[in-house]
């Protein structure tokens, strides 16, 4: 795979928290947590290690914003 078992699950959750995030009716703490994260910060910080962006501004950009 070329990757760690951790890394594989990160970018794996990550790719959740984009579809999660991608549904309106989720908040970013829903989402967070739908994920395995308690911690907002942790999670914005591992979201935007991975995607590049924070998922509040991924979400905006999904939106056309």
């Amino acid at each position: 795979m070329g990757c760690s078992v951790m890394q594989y699950a990160t970018d794996w959750r990550m790719n959740l928290a984009c579809r999660l995030l991608a549904d309106d009716g989720l908040s970013l703490a829903e989402a967070a947590q739908r994920v395995g994260y308690e911690n907002i910060p942790a999670f914005s910080r591992s979201f935007k290690a991975r995607v590049g962006v924070a998922p509040g501004a991924w979400r905006a950009q999904q939106r056309g914003g």
